[in-house]
Parts: C-alpha cells; sequence; structure tokens
C-alpha cells in the first residue's frame, strides 16, 4: 500500500488523462460537500426552531378561554366562557397530575412606570410564583415573587433587563428603588431575564411582574381568567391531563367537553415531539439525497476505471506475464479508485465543514435586537457523521474499483497480448 512505485503510477494513470480525472472527482466532491452542506442546514434549522422552544417546561401546557362552537344543552354557540381564579386555582387539588398551575394576565396599555424623571410605558404581567415553573427566568439581581407576595398583595415587582437599563444607570442598583405605576408605588425586588429567546423573550425584557393578587387590585381587575398554564408530572400523558382540565371547566361553566374553542389548548410535549418527527424526516430525506449523489459519482468512478482497465489491458498482461498474479492486479485498480474517492471526498467534506463554518461565524457576528432568536441557528455537522462520511468514502471507493478490478484479473496474458 506504501510502495513508492504504486503511488507513481497510481499518480501517472490519473494524470494521463487530466479532464477526464477532475470531471469524475467532481462527482464524488459534489456528493459529500452537498451531503455535509444539507446536513448542517437542516441542523442549523433543528437548533434554531429548538432555541425558541428553551425555557419552557417540557412537561408544560397552555390553556385559555374564548367562546364556544358547539351547541350544548339547548345553548347556542359562540357564549363566552368565563373561569374565574377559583377554576384554576382548584386545578391543582382536584388533579394530583399536576405539579404547577397559574394564571398570566397581561396589561399592556394604558400603564405608565416613570422613576424621576424618567417616564415609559411597559407591559405589567400578574402571575403566581408557580409561573416560573412554566416558564423559567433568570434572576440577575435581587429575588422573584414568592408564595407571600401574592398572599399578602405586596406591591413589589420584578423587572425585566430592559425596563432596569432604562431607568437605572449601570453603577446603581434598582433593588430596594419605587417605580410609580399608574399612580401606586411598587418596591423592586428583582431582575430578570428570561432564559426563551425570539420575540418573546424581547417582550419579556421589558416587561414588570407582580403577583397576581396585586395587578388584580392595582388595576381593578375583575375576578376572570383568561389564560393560565400548568406543568404536568412526570409520568402522566400531557393530553390526558389537558382532556380532563377542560372536561373540569366544562362542568363548571356548561360548554361541551370536546368543545376545543371554548377553551383552548397547547401542549409544549406534543409540539415538541411534532417538531422531532419533523426533522426526523427531515435527516433521512438530507441522507437519501446526499447517498444517492454520492451513488452517481461513485458509478462514475467505476465507469473510468473500467475504461482504464480497458486502455492498460496490454500492461496488464504482461505484467501477469512477467509473474503478477491476480490479486496484485485487484490492488492496482482498488487502490486507484480509492485514492480518486477519497482525495475528491475529503476535499468536499472539508469545504462543506469551512462553509457551514464560516456562515455560524457570520451569524454570530450579526447584530440582534433584544435577544431575537432566529428560526436557523449554528449550523453544524457532528464529528460522528464525519467519521461515517469518511468511512463512506473508503467503502464506496473500494466498491468503485472492485467490478473494473475483478475484470483486469480475469484478463488472461495472451488474449491481452493479442489486444489492439
Amino acid at each position: 500500500m506504501f510502495d513508492i512505485d504504486k503511488w507513481n503510477e497510481i499518480w501517472i494513470s490519473l494524470t494521463k488523462h487530466k479532464l477526464r480525472t477532475v470531471l469524475t472527482a467532481f462527482g464524488v466532491f459534489w456528493g459529500i460537500f452537498m451531503l455535509i452542506l444539507l446536513l448542517g442546514a437542516g441542523k442549523g434549522l433543528e437548533n434554531g426552531v429548538s432555541s425558541n422552544f428553551a425555557g419552557y417546561s417540557t412537561k408544560s401546557f397552555y390553556m385559555g378561554a374564548n367562546k364556544t362552537d358547539i351547541v350544548y344543552k339547548g345553548m347556542k354557540i359562540g357564549r363566552t366562557i368565563e373561569p374565574n381564579i377559583s377554576d384554576i386555582l382548584a386545578l391543582k387539588i382536584k388533579f394530583p397530575e399536576i405539579e404547577a398551575v397559574s394564571p398570566k394576565q397581561s396589561i399592556r396599555n394604558d400603564v405608565t412606570i416613570s422613576y424621576g424623571t424618567k417616564n415609559a410605558s411597559y407591559s405589567v404581567q400578574g402571575i403566581y410564583p408557580d409561573w416560573r415553573k412554566v416558564e423559567e427566568v433568570n434572576i440577575l439581581e435581587g429575588r422573584d415573587l414568592n408564595d407571600f407576595d401574592e398572599k399578602d398583595h405586596r406591591k413589589v415587582i420584578v423587572i425585566g433587563q430592559k425596563v432596569r437599563d432604562f431607568y437605572f444607570s449601570k453603577d446603581e442598583s434598582p433593588i430596594g428603588k419605587y417605580l410609580n405605576i399608574n399612580g401606586l408605588y411598587f418596591k423592586v425586588i428583582g431582575v430578570s431575564k428570561p432564559q426563551k429567546s425570539g420575540w418573546q423573550a424581547n417582550e419579556e425584557l421589558k416587561s414588570v411582574w407582580m403577583s397576581y393578587s396585586a395587578l388584580q387590585t392595582t388595576f381593578n381587575q375583575k375576578n376572570k381568567v383568561y389564560f393560565w398554564g400548568c406543568v404536568v408530572r412526570d409520568g402522566y400523558n400531557t393530553e390526558d391531563v389537558i382532556k380532563k382540565v377542560r372536561a373540569f371547566i366544562a362542568k363548571r361553566h356548561n360548554f361541551d367537553p370536546e368543545d376545543g374553542q371554548a377553551v383552548w389548548a397547547w401542549s409544549m410535549e406534543t409540539e415538541s415531539a411534532k417538531f422531532r418527527g419533523l426533522f426526523g424526516a427531515i435527516a433521512a430525506f438530507v441522507w437519501v439525497v446526499g447517498i444517492g449523489t454520492i451513488i452517481a459519482g461513485i458509478v462514475g468512478v467505476s465507469n473510468i476505471m473500467l475504461i482504464i482497465v480497458k486502455e492498460r489491458t496490454k500492461e496488464i498482461g504482461i505484467r501477469k506475464a512477467l509473474g503478477a498474479t491476480s490479486w496484485n492486479v485487484v490492488s492496482m485498480i482498488i487502490q486507484e479508485a480509492i485514492v480518486l474517492t477519497l482525495s475528491s471526498g475529503y476535499m468536499g467534506l472539508i469545504l462543506g465543514v469551512g462553509l457551514l463554518e464560516g456562515i455560524n461565524y457570520m451569524m454570530s457576528k450579526a447584530p440582534t435586537e433584544g435577544g431575537e432568536g432566529s428560526f436557523f441557528k449554528n449550523p453544524e455537522v457532528d464529528f460522528t457523521v464525519a467519521v461515517s462520511a469518511v468511512v463512506l468514502l473508503a467503502i464506496t471507493g473500494t466498491l468503485a474499483g472492485l467490478i473494473p478490478a475483478i475484470r483486469a484479473a480475469k484478463i488472461q496474458p495472451i488474449e491481452a497480448l493479442r489486444d489492439e
């Protein structure tokens, strides 16, 4: 394998017809290059979409009240369903499958927040402490809301990082300071940053969080709940729990338990499973396309090796007449095929990975606004795939030279010398 004379022969054979060799090698190069590029693009899409699920509990689901869409007990459709806080709090007691439950109410309009001479309008969110189990945040300074804040209707708030940056300088701690919200003073107890990404993260960076009871008191909200989130304990199916919760609310507010419009639901577990299935199908499609392209290139290599065998019929006959064994001839042809395949395929692998790294570098340097996410992020090919591609190249290179090598081994010296 490492005989200098053999390598010299291989080099002479492949460079004798440069254009033919380059065009054949390009087929293998393009197959590997496209396989790596497609796999990287698929992974980038998966990473981008997955990043938009970051910060959510994998066993969480959301529900919201709307209008009925099914006639029930003689009552017409279009009735507005209005669950109250007692309905929501009863869920955790009624269903042991539920680990956490919290309503969430947003006040976005006509909210003026002041500190000193600075005034701005930010979204105010009312939650129970359990909401942090539904959606996780990082507390950068101070503490988060707790059960005592909710129970005592305390006028305390946790502010998003962008709110903190607007009202306070870098050297000034906001903890213990008071913000004026629509004429009432609230004490800042913490600064938060969401673990999620995308536009939702950007919204939360510009939000003010207070207990649900404090929000209802401050903004004179009715005791109604239109949106809430839950976390299901491990070992329970989220969709089954959603059906039970809808049936429970339906019994209390007289609507059909099958009416998904009256109380809608969105499950993180279900949506994640859908995306995993989608990306699995994409990966399978990419491999089929990539391997198909590689096979086309290998067929080209096999064809050129058959041509080479035909052109070197006399040479092979002379070699066998001088004592060369069939294995000597087979190994010579296979080595040429492997060298042609590996060298061109390896170039495709290197350039494909290099291009993905370049794209990743440019995306990392691109400016982002407020932590906004992307549906394409960090395109990459893992080490296992790279090694698999190299192994695939070695195997296909061997297969490409196998048929021409067997044909060459069958050449009889006397017949070879008669060949014109």
